[in-house]
């Protein structure tokens, strides 16, 4: 009896080490993806602000269609690895 005690207590000290990984793994992981996010805002705020100077630039004769083009694009690109991270969660 006393031998099937010890294994149920080791056993459940065990399980309770396993979760605390697995636990610990997930804050970890949760923690990665909240600073990819936050990486991912400030560059989606960054290309917004290339976009404006780049127009700025086009009015002015001394940008091309292309670079207004491109700037469009990068916004977009962000914001789906943003929306990527995020449903990674």
């Amino acid at each position: 009896m006393r031998h099937g005690c010890l294994q149920f207590i080791a056993r459940h000290e065990d399980l309770k080490a396993d979760i605390r990984a697995k636990v610990e793994m997930k804050l970890s992981d949760l923690e990665e993806s909240r600073k990819r996010i936050e990486v991912q805002d400030r560059t989606i705020r960054t290309a917004g602000r290339r976009y404006e100077i780049t127009q700025l630039r086009l009015r002015e004769g001394i940008g091309s269609q292309l670079e207004l083009s491109e700037a469009e694009l990068q916004p977009n690109k962000v914001l789906c690895r943003t929306v990527k991270s995020a449903n990674e969660l």
